[in-house]
């Protein structure tokens, strides 16, 4: 079995709408696969994706129509070529799945739609999630929304992660994100992560500089995002070996000239059996 240090990311928020117009939210990250059990359709090990959305409009109000995409971490839609996820709906409904990388549905007043997105295979897949509303009404608040993705082994939750989404109007390119890395002897294994997501029809490259805590700059690399992909990376997967064990400092990350970036960080702490997810604030220092 796979170490549960193979830690992958995921994300999702609410939606105000403009009139006849969609509006999309951004969830950063995901992870499926990473096991083959399953029963019925529910995986048993390894990763799976949830997306759970909640109406808040009131009896009467008109439904309305969205639409859950996603990508690959290099911009492939779906999973990738020939790759089919597996859904679980629910409730059940007559909605369609298109391409095996989107999922439209219809959202009355109150409804609560969640799509369990899944992979029977040993290889983990990664990428981004995007939301689309379309609403009748300019600056309503249709619903609410949120991400969850969990590690699974004998059907047993050992990690799992909520979030909530980027809406697309809060969309920007660079950042600043706090991090630790704890690897050394007789200690839990602590490390913070980071996601982007690239949802443009461009690639995308960014800037990271590395900075000790006092603020002290150690390094400057890039990476280049391609179109409609994702990066998604541990600490000590980021860039050159700093040769450390022990770490806490910050990355501030800077993207090329077009916006269209979503971001966010993670922190997990593990004994390589069981682990904690958790958000970690980033301060996000605009255009």
């Amino acid at each position: 079995m796979r170490k549960c240090y193979l830690f992958v990311f995921l994300f999702v928020f609410l939606p105000s709408v403009a009139l006849a117009a969609p509006t999309g939210f951004t969830f950063p990250h995901f992870a499926v696969g990473g096991g083959t059990e399953y029963q019925d359709i529910r995986i048993q090990d390894g990763w799976e994706t949830s997306i759970t959305i909640k109406s808040v409009r009131g009896p009467g109000s008109p439904t309305v129509p969205g639409k859950i995409t996603w990508y690959s971490s290099d911009g492939s839609p779906g999973l990738g070529p020939g790759i089919s996820p597996k859904l679980n709906i629910k409730p059940p409904l007559e909605d369609r799945l298109v391409n095996d990388n989107e999922y439209s549905f219809d959202l009355p007043p109150g409804s609560v739609r969640e799509v369990v997105l899944s992979l029977p295979s040993p290889d983990i897949t990664v990428g981004y999630v995007s939301v689309e509303l379309i609403s009748d009404r300019p600056g309503g608040v249709d619903a609410v929304m949120f991400l969850q993705y969990r590690y699974k082994v004998n059907g047993q939750v050992l990690g799992q992660a909520t979030v909530t989404p980027v809406i697309d109007y809060n969309l920007t390119q660079r950042w600043s994100f706090f991090v630790r890395y704890f690897t050394g002897p007789n200690k839990d294994r602590t490390e913070s992560g980071i996601a982007l997501a690239n949802i443009r029809d461009h690639p995308r490259t960014c800037t990271f500089t590395r900075k000790d805590s006092e603020g002290r700059v150690l390094d400057s690399f890039n990476e280049v995002i391609p179109r409609f992909g994702s990066l998604a990376r541990f600490f000590s997967q980021l860039g050159p070996s700093l040769g450390v064990t022990d770490f806490e400092g910050s990355v501030d990350i800077s993207c090329d000239s077009y916006s269209g970036m979503a971001a966010i960080a993670l922190q997990t702490t593990g004994d390589g059996r069981s682990f904690n997810f958790s958000t970690i604030p980033n301060a996000n220092v605009g255009q």
